[in-house]
């Protein structure tokens, strides 16, 4: 509630963004009077502009040269649709953005541009730059992309790849993504776990080390050049072109939902902080319970024999 009896008047508490704006009266109109003051004052702020946000996403990609390069990527995208737009306007440039775009590129890399132009309107609503972000739709019906490498599949490749082979492995069997692994330093390693204190979704995730890759040293020393010229060489050797390095995460999160994981073992393992991400691995626990339930009455699975109890 916006205003709040306090014992020596009232309080007013308005929200603009992610600040919050407090203030107190001495009686009850008075405080309606502040509220009313307060919320016209946040309305008459000027509009910042769209292209002032995507400077604001860079400086918090700049963090990592890896994420760094993806972002100036995606920013010069979109950049001709957001010059000169403010960021009430998001919802027009993202109807500008998919007409320009239908039947030039793929749905999906039309999704990726206007999740970034989401990205930045949530980015200006937690600097506080307005009160809700717009909203922005992405295209519908876009079927996504996952592939899941079995553990023999991840050792073909990894056993072509004589520097960074251990790479794979890692990335195979603990889901951390590429530059998770080449950013990993000797304090991450704490005995059979690996401590991320600052994950992509901004937490602190511990992953157990597998006994299957408990052997290898950890942190590796290789560059991502290395890994990634070893890994499309090898890649393509066992007739896996389609396969990229992320999808040994989606491998990971196979092995652990065929393992009995739940939805919070999953998100917790994998750093996924929203629901719909762990969401997205469903369909693999169907097709788990569906081969459990499938063993039923084939005489493969038998009801195990109990004792009645005494007296009857």
């Amino acid at each position: 509630m916006p205003i709040r009896k306090r014992r020596d008047g009232y309080q007013v508490d308005v929200h603009h963004g992610a600040k919050r704006i407090r203030r107190q009266a001495r009686n009850y109109a008075e405080a309606r009077q502040l509220e009313s003051s307060l919320r016209r004052d946040i309305e008459e702020l000027p509009s910042r502009g769209l292209e002032e946000v995507l400077l604001l996403y860079l400086d918090v990609a700049e963090h990592s040269a890896k994420d760094l390069k993806s972002a100036i990527s995606k920013a010069s995208a979109i950049r001709p649709y957001i010059e000169g737009k403010h960021i009430k306007d998001a919802p027009a440039v993202a109807q500008a953005m998919r007409n320009a775009m239908l039947g030039k590129v793929l749905p999906a890399t039309i999704n990726r541009r206007l999740a970034l132009l989401r990205r930045l309107c949530r980015l200006a609503h937690e600097a506080g730059w307005i009160a809700q972000p717009p909203i922005i739709k992405l295209l519908p019906g876009e079927v996504e992309r996952q592939f899941y490498l079995t553990p023999k599949e991840i050792e073909q490749i990894a056993s072509r790849m004589p520097i960074a082979g251990d790479a794979v492995r890692i990335a195979g069997y603990t889901g951390l993504r590429r530059s998770e692994l080449l950013g990993l330093r000797p304090e991450n390693i704490k005995g059979d776990l690996i401590v991320l204190q600052t994950s992509k979704n901004g937490r602190p995730r511990i992953i157990p080390i597998p006994k299957a890759v408990a052997h290898i040293k950890l942190p590796l020393k290789i560059t991502e050049g290395i890994l990634r010229k070893e890994w499309e060489v090898a890649r393509d050797a066992v007739k896996l072109a389609h396969i990229r390095f992320h999808d040994l995460r989606h491998s990971y999160a196979s092995m652990l939902v065929a393992a009995g994981a739940n939805d919070r073992a999953l998100g917790e393992l994998l750093g996924h902080k929203s629901a719909s991400m762990v969401r997205r691995y469903a369909h693999l626990r169907e097709e788990t319970l569906r081969d459990i339930v499938g063993k039923i009455g084939t005489g493969s699975v038998t009801a195990k024999k109990r004792k009645a109890p005494r007296g009857t």
